[in-house]
């Protein structure tokens, strides 16, 4: 009767892991569609659009330099932001190509972690399905502000256009403007021309869409995976016997060592792709805060929603990118009553290892626990570059740093 009641549970839990394991295939649609997905990858997919990215790289960078030759400070700042945009989504892409082999090896390791077996006791359970459900809903709110400022974003000239033929009564030239400021090889003199090129800037807005989202999808899960493991092995260790239970001793030893080898696989995996993120986040965050105001001031309204809209997202996917850093760094996992100090705090893995009864076991096993808990002070960490610590102090900088350039711009200009 026990067993039975053992097995029911066994299958409630599961299920909640099975639930789980779908961000495993949110990342696998998103990665796919660029052909970028580890078990799966196709070439062809990846090669065209990449190619077709790198000639609106271009494009892109050639308007800018035409821009700073006429010295139109506010023609200047725009195609800045873009460029910044531009900047980010190649960095994006060639991680996820340069490392597509290493994030195969980490999704398949941690695949095996959405098993109820995995797992001893609820707390544990609670622990990883707790990081994997606010990875989730991150994930949820960054998909769905992606894909509404990327329409709002290509479709703007038409709807600026629409907005100014209804408000005024004279007869208005229409304008060619495009979604994205190129430099584009020929004129664009009839309706006709000017619908094609429209038309073929669609695959860029593909290629934003998904790299944005696969990317931030991406990290968020494995980040978050590692905290939840993390905060799982904080609860082993904070319960162990260390006196009783030599060999499950050494087994937490080794799988430390093994999250820790991921950890600082991610911190070289991301590094350039995140001080990208960092540098970028900055100069989007003052450029488009100073065009929110400029829409305002000229009561733009259409230009207002959209620029709001994109500042937003930019705002939003620095914290969450922070947000996830900052669990990494203090390997939280909740609030506990320490059995050597009693007293409640957040547990992190150093901590739980230093509240064990280490001290009561033989010298070489002391020696191997002080190595642990030594290792353990050295918190794995998202880094932008080799100079930056992605946590939420970073995040407060930013917008500071944002904010000063910000009124060094409106002061200028």
């Amino acid at each position: 009767m026990k067993k039975t009641i053992f097995q029911e549970c066994d299958k409630e839990n599961q299920k909640a892991f099975d639930e789980a394991k779908t961000l495993i295939s949110w990342n696998k649609y998103l990665m796919s569609a660029l052909g970028l997905w580890p078990s799966h990858r196709y070439d062809f997919i990846f090669v065209s659009l990449f190619c077709y990215y790198i000639f609106h790289f271009l494009l892109d960078y050639a308007a800018f330099y035409f821009a700073l030759r006429s010295f139109n400070l506010i023609k200047i700042i725009g195609v800045t932001m873009e460029n910044v945009t531009m900047a980010q989504i190649f960095l994006r892409l060639y991680t996820m190509r340069r490392y597509n082999r290493q994030y195969g090896e980490i999704l398949e390791e941690f695949t095996k972690d959405f098993s109820v077996k995995n797992y001893k006791s609820e707390e544990e359970r609670n622990t990883f399905l707790s990081y994997n459900s606010r990875s989730k809903f991150f994930i949820k709110i960054v998909v769905i502000f992606l894909g509404v400022t990327a329409i709002l974003y290509f479709t703007k000239p038409l709807i600026r256009q629409l907005s100014l033929s209804k408000n005024v009564n004279t007869t208005i030239a229409f304008t060619y403007d495009l979604p994205y400021r190129i430099h584009l090889l020929y004129k664009i003199t009839d309706i006709q021309t000017y619908i094609a090129t429209y038309i073929s800037r669609i695959p860029i807005l593909y290629i934003i869409g998904f790299t944005q989202t696969a990317m931030d999808c991406l990290t968020l899960t494995l980040i978050a995976h590692l905290c939840g493991q993390l905060g799982v092995l904080s609860i082993r260790i904070s319960n162990l016997d260390v006196v009783n239970k030599s060999n499950e001793l050494n087994e937490i030893i080794q799988r430390h060592q093994k999250l820790i080898k991921i950890g600082l696989r991610l911190r070289r995996m991301y590094r350039l792709c995140l001080l990208g993120h960092f540098l970028g986040a900055t100069i989007a965050i003052c450029i488009l805060v100073y065009q929110v105001l400029i829409s305002i001031a000229a009561g733009q309204k259409t230009n207002l929603v959209t620029f709001f809209v994109f500042g937003f997202l930019n705002i939003y996917r620095l914290y969450t990118h922070c947000w996830v850093g900052e669990y990494l760094i203090h390997e939280v996992m909740g609030f506990y009553m320490c059995k050597l100090c009693k007293l409640s705090f957040s547990i992190n893995v150093s901590h739980a290892y230093y509240c064990c009864n280490w001290y009561k076991l033989p010298l070489r096993d002391q020696k191997s626990f002080i190595i642990c808990i030594k290792r353990s002070q050295q918190p794995l960490s998202l880094m932008a570059g080799n100079f930056s610590h992605y946590s939420l102090v970073m995040f407060t900088n930013v917008m500071k740093s944002a904010m000063a350039y910000l009124s060094f711009l409106r002061n200028f200009i």
